[in-house]
């Protein structure tokens, strides 16, 4: 019993210094509550989700022919995820019992198993909403069939989809949903994940295919999305690489949006494995439906850096 309590309180305190010692992100918000309806509220609250990283105001710049190289939905399917309102930016080595105890007893570890007909559907809808977007703002954005044929797209590494890596389990770096344990990765139809160039780097083959098309912009998207408190959750890491003739940058998430309603109920809990839940297709293709305009356009009203 000695052992037991010393074990329990090892790993309370362990979940209440490390917060203190390593910090904490801002908790992310809910739908609703972030109030991005209008235009102008998401102006003034797109630097606090996106930061523009070397990226120019495209349109002003006269760029008008949009290639999309990749468009890929990243799925959260295993976290660490802390009881309470904020998670930790880092956690350390699993050394200390408490931390053995966190990562390995399944205290806070979540599963989240979606249902392999979503993993598509969601990144096709996600992918015509970004379309839809960009056509909004005077883009003229070239079919995926086009892009893929040119010689130049052939020089580069390619796959179906991702399933992940197990070096992912040894994450310390935590996220405002959680520290990420599995991310498994799907694109939308037409497209595949983009991982490298044949030889050289990706940005010496995207300038190339940008000549050829021709094209102004060249974009590779990674959406990032899971579950978070059993809420849908658009999350911190969906990231958009972009490139011109003369400038290549990026748009990084630095904070997660919330659905307003859960979309994911429990359905067991199992020493080591943890906590299990399963997500609801239809609630989650509702919540998305109304997060993802609001979020990807905070990502073309963010300020550059």
């Amino acid at each position: 019993m000695r052992v037991r309590n010393a074990y329990l309180i090892g790993l309370a305190s362990g979940i209440v210094v490390w917060p203190g010692l390593f910090g904490c992100h801002t908790a992310p918000m809910s739908y609703s509550a972030a109030d991005l309806q209008s235009p102008e509220t998401r102006a003034r609250a797109a630097g606090l989700y996106w930061q523009r990283n070397n990226v120019p105001t495209l349109r002003e710049r006269g760029c008008r022919r949009v290639a999309i190289l990749d468009f890929s939905v990243e799925y959260v399917t295993g976290k660490i995820e802390v009881p309470g309102e904020t998670q930790p930016t880092f956690s350390p080595p699993a050394l200390a019992p408490a931390h053995v105890g966190l990562e390995y007893g399944g205290l806070f570890r979540k599963q989240i198993n979606f249902k392999e007909a979503l993993y598509r559907q969601l990144a096709d809808e996600l992918y015509a909403m970004l379309v839809e977007e960009l056509v909004q703002r005077g883009f003229e954005v070239l079919a995926p069939s086009e892009v893929s044929a040119a010689a130049a797209y052939q020089r580069l590494k390619t796959r179906a989809h991702d399933d992940g890596s197990v070096l992912q389990e040894f994450n310390l770096i935590g996220s405002d949903t959680g520290r990420i344990k599995r991310i498994v990765t799907y694109p939308a139809s037409g497209l595949r994940i983009v991982t490298g160039a044949a030889e050289g780097e990706i940005e010496q083959v995207e300038l190339a295919l940008l000549n050829e098309l021709p094209a102004d912009v060249s974009l590779r998207v990674h959406i990032r999305v899971g579950v978070y408190q059993r809420r849908a959750s658009l999350e911190r890491g969906s990231i958009a690489w972009v490139l011109t003739r003369d400038v290549v940058g990026n748009l990084t998430a630095d904070r997660s949006l919330l659905s307003d309603d859960a979309v994911a109920t429990s359905q067991r809990f199992l020493p080591i494995e943890g906590e299990a839940y399963a997500v609801d297709s239809e609630r989650y293709l509702e919540a998305m439906r109304l997060l993802f305009p609001p979020y990807i356009s905070m990502a073309f009203e963010a300020q550059p850096q």
